[in-house]
């Protein structure tokens, strides 16, 4: 009996260490990218003021470039090419592979991350409801212009319900994991969808 406890124990402790020593794998990112115009890529950091901080930067070669020394408690960086616009990628203790199109650097595919994986879900999921209350809405003038008055209201009706969802959404997501750091950056990127109300609801530290 002592024997198998002891051996339980020993289990117990090799799986705690290997937890501990996983939370401290450093992200490695590696990109391609299809596009020759560039030769220098930055890795970027945003403070809240919105102003950018360089982190560290790399020349491509071979139109490939690797990012090692990525700040301890980094959740999300930011990546430039030249003059363009700056894209997000939501950083795992991992190696993250980037692969870089030539004519839109925002359809930049992430893998290896589960972090921006969660992003990318939640990006989509919006977009959905999004697109399913522009389709009430144009569906409602169709019906309106057709003389169909009951589809019409009943239309508006649902366009009209429509516009909680987004806040609906992230709300539940909020409750399932409020510390998400993709969560808190889609927040931002649709508050406009959302009202103040809401956005205060959504951004309030939950005790």
């Amino acid at each position: 009996m002592k024997i198998v406890s002891k051996y339980i124990s020993i289990v117990i402790l090799l799986v705690a260490c290997s937890q501990q020593a996983n939370k401290h794998i450093p992200a490695v990112i590696n990109g391609t990218i299809s596009d020759d115009r560039f030769d220098k890529v930055y890795l970027l950091e945003q403070s809240t003021t919105g102003t950018w901080q360089v982190l560290d930067s790399t020349t491509i070669v071979n139109k490939q470039f690797v990012f090692t020394h990525l700040p301890s408690d980094c959740k999300q960086v930011f990546i430039r090419l030249g003059t363009k616009t700056p894209f997000v990628v939501f950083v795992s203790p991992a190696s993250i592979q980037l692969t870089i199109p030539a004519k839109n650097v925002h359809e930049t595919v992430v893998q290896g991350s589960a972090s921006h994986d969660e992003y990318v879900s939640l990006k989509d999921s919006i977009q959905l409801l999004l697109h399913q209350r522009l389709r009430f809405y144009k569906d409602a003038i169709i019906a309106q212009n057709d003389g169909r008055q009951n589809d019409a209201q009943r239309l508006l009706q649902q366009y009209n319900t429509s516009k909680n969802n987004v806040f609906e959404f992230l709300q539940k997501q909020k409750g399932a994991n409020p510390n998400s750091a993709p969560l808190i950056y889609v927040i931002e990127m649709y508050k406009s969808y959302i009202t103040d109300t809401e956005y205060t609801a959504l951004t309030t530290v939950l005790p």
